[in-house]
């Protein structure tokens, strides 16, 4: 009688079946008994949001829910499920070269080790008849039954095409398995340039570059499985410790309500060793100093620290935009041509000031020359006597009209640069002083006629 406990094995099956007679075949889930063949359940693999209909409410696909992600290493090259990885391409190999490694250690102890075929005339002493270094043995035989009774065991050193052979199949199992002399850190030499040590490096990535992204695709596949379910069966609110900041944290279901397309690996599948994203970002940074003001110097230097794995970046690097956020320095660039700026319009102010300066000791000496002439002029007219005085008198008034013409002019000019140089109020009051200083003098008389005199 058959145990009801004993494990039994199930078959699990993913396929395609038209159980409801329609023409279309949907996606189930069926588990059969392997031995008695019985179907045991049958499952839908698929939600109703993934059937699409056309204007007429025709199916017109349906699509599956994949509960499986496949990690391809490298592709079957008959196109079956089954790819290929290391073990397969470098296992023939492997037993080859232990083989022939065997062969060749084997051969190297017999050829160092001595031995042969004693006759039977040859007497030694029973025991231990190997040699030990310096050591001399006593024999019941003379020296001519020895070399007549002992036959030593040819033996061929080990094959110098056997030994070529280990090489090459070394050789050629290091380029399947990617492991090159640059990428296992062995120096390609010393006069070997960089770009290339680089260039060789990158060729030497191609297939695993490929395999990289193969792995990333997969990944991305799984993490979108992995979304999928979260929006099903994930609780409303569920609580977890997050790890970096040791908080506990809640995520809800309705978090994973949007587009499972947006869900990607935080990876670059073009760049897969720390030194290439270092050289990466050290690129973008050069481009960001050489063009200033094109390129998010934060976000630039945030990139390097992380290709260097940098911990605590936050503390090292504070977001411009944050609670920690440095007050921002102005650019030394722009400080020095403030300096150079404010340096020459010092100069500009203290040559103005000079100019006014001297333009006011002019007003000053025009000013006193002005009442020199008008008090000879007076007293000219007073003495006047005949036609000689008239045009003296006549001469004195033209000099002093004159005078103050140019008087007139220093003044307005110093207005104006009272006006440029921004003086203060004191300042101000000592030009305008001047100004209604020469305002307030006594008028000269007018030439519009000539005084005459009595002889």
């Amino acid at each position: 009688m058959e145990d009801p406990a004993a494990p039994r094995e199930l078959l699990e099956q993913h396929c395609w079946l038209d159980l409801d007679g329609d023409g279309y075949e949907e996606p189930y889930t069926i588990t059969i008994d392997r031995e008695s063949r019985q179907v045991l359940r049958i499952v839908a693999r698929f939600v109703y949001s993934s059937i699409k209909k056309n204007s007429k409410k025709e199916i017109t696909s349906i699509k599956a829910i994949q509960y499986y992600t496949k990690y391809t290493f490298i592709p079957s090259p008959d196109g079956g499920i089954y790819d290929l990885g290391l073990g397969v391409l470098l296992g023939a190999l492997n037993e080859s070269i232990n083989t022939i490694l065997n062969q060749l250690v084997d051969s190297g102890t017999l050829s160092n080790t001595a031995g042969g075929f004693l006759g039977r005339g040859v007497k030694f002493r029973s025991g231990d008849n190997s040699f030990r270094p310096f050591e001399w043995k006593r024999v019941d035989s003379t020296g001519d039954d020895l070399r007549k009774g002992i036959v030593p065991l040819e033996v061929r050193e080990p094959s110098q095409v056997l030994f070529q052979l280990l090489s090459l199949l070394i050789n050629y199992g290091e380029r399947i398995g990617m492991a090159t002399d640059p990428q296992v850190g062995v120096s390609p030499g010393q006069n070997t340039p960089a770009e290339t040590s680089r260039n060789v490096i990158a060729e030497g990535q191609r297939v695993f570059n490929a395999i990289f992204k193969r792995i990333y695709r997969a990944l991305k596949e799984e993490f979108k499985k992995l979304y999928q379910l979260n929006s099903v069966y994930l609780e409303d609110s569920t609580t977890y410790f997050n790890l970096t900041s040791g908080e506990l944290k809640k995520v809800l279901r309705s978090d994973f309500a949007g587009d499972n397309n947006e869900v990607l690996p935080a990876a670059d599948p073009n760049m897969i060793t720390k030194e290439q994203k270092i050289i990466m970002a050290k690129v973008i940074q050069e481009s960001a100093m050489a063009s200033p003001g094109l390129y998010n110097k934060y976000e630039v230097e945030k990139r390097l620290l992380r290709a260097m794995e940098t911990p605590d970046i936050e503390a090292i690097l504070p977001d411009p935009k944050g609670e920690n956020a440095i007050p921002e320095q102005p650019d030394p660039l722009v400080i020095i041509e403030t300096m150079k700026i404010e340096q020459q319009k010092a100069e500009f102010q203290m040559n103005l000031q000079i100019k006014m300066f001297d333009l006011m000791q002019e007003t000053e000496l025009l000013r006193s020359e002005i009442l020199e002439k008008e008090t000879r002029a007076a007293l000219n007219l007073a003495q006047a006597e005949g036609a000689q005085d008239n045009l003296q008198i006549t001469a004195l008034q033209s000099a002093i009209a004159l005078a103050k013409t140019k008087q007139d002019g220093l003044i307005a000019t110093l207005k104006v640069l009272k006006d440029l140089a921004g003086f203060s109020k004191e300042k101000k009051g000592i030009i305008d002083g001047i100004a209604g200083g020469v305002d307030r003098m006594e008028k000269a008389p007018d030439d519009s006629g000539v005084v005459q005199v009595s002889k």
